[in-house]
């Protein structure tokens, strides 16, 4: 039974290395400076990055979007103001991993719909990619099915 357990690990490491890799592919390479001294992709550090910002980004749409309680606007603005924070810190983090830092600028969004991902690349419509895609064909940077051990 623990040989099925991972093999299913093994197979979800695999498909969150190729989403990595695809991004990667999409913003012209990884970026490793020290690449002739044998330095790897940390792409276990990657995921969990892509994944904690998924997560936070989401929490904060949802709380701007509202609960109802009676002080939502506080809440509101308070959440609006740490999403403006995240606009700075997530794309400067994320794309020194690329060789095109200002391309995946120019394509990551965040969405302010709490019934949806959070983290989105607005890719041109003709972008041949795997990345996961919502059904209005925005890329995914943190897809869920990935998540999961």
């Amino acid at each position: 039974m623990s040989h099925i357990i991972e093999d299913k690990k093994a197979q979800l490491e695999a498909k969150r290395i190729k989403h990595l890799n695809e991004l990667a592919r999409l913003f012209g390479g990884w970026y490793n400076p020290k690449e002739n001294e044998g330095d790897k992709i940390d792409y276990k550090y990657c995921w969990e990055y892509l994944q904690k910002m998924e997560n936070k980004t989401h929490r904060l749409v949802e709380i701007y979007c509202g609960d109802g309680s009676i002080n939502q606007a506080e809440k509101s603005w308070n959440a609006w103001k740490e999403l403006e924070e995240l606009k700075a810190i997530i794309p400067n983090t994320i794309s020194r991993w690329f060789n095109n830092p200002e391309k995946f600028k120019q394509y990551l969004f965040i969405n302010l719909d709490p019934r949806q991902y959070s983290l989105k690349l607005d890719l041109p419509y003709n972008t041949q990619t795997t990345i996961y895609k919502d059904w209005g064909g925005y890329g995914i940077l943190a897809p869920e099915h990935l998540y999961k051990n």
